[in-house]
């Protein structure tokens, strides 16, 4: 069973979408291409022991970051959840 469909599967009662309906128009478009460098510059970063770290400019994403359309925000705050 997929996390999505898991999630459906307990919580009846809410309307999950997809990222291509037409419900998720306003925050921006599903970006295609490939982003392995964007995606492997994240995953270097060093991350906190507990919570988030915003990181206002990040270098390693510059080359990736150009290559993308411009829906990509300039800042990006990641968190990872164990």
């Amino acid at each position: 069973m997929s996390k999505l469909c898991e999630l459906k599967a307990k919580n009846p009662t809410l309307k999950f979408y997809s990222v291509n309906d037409k419900e998720f128009a306003r925050y921006g478009c599903v970006l295609k291409g490939d982003y392995s460098s964007l995606v492997d510059a994240a995953l270097a970063l060093p991350m906190p022991e507990v919570g988030s770290k915003y990181e206002p400019t990040v270098p390693s994403f510059c080359p990736a970051v150009t290559e993308a359309p411009a829906v990509i925000p300039s800042a990006i705050s990641f968190e990872r959840f164990l």
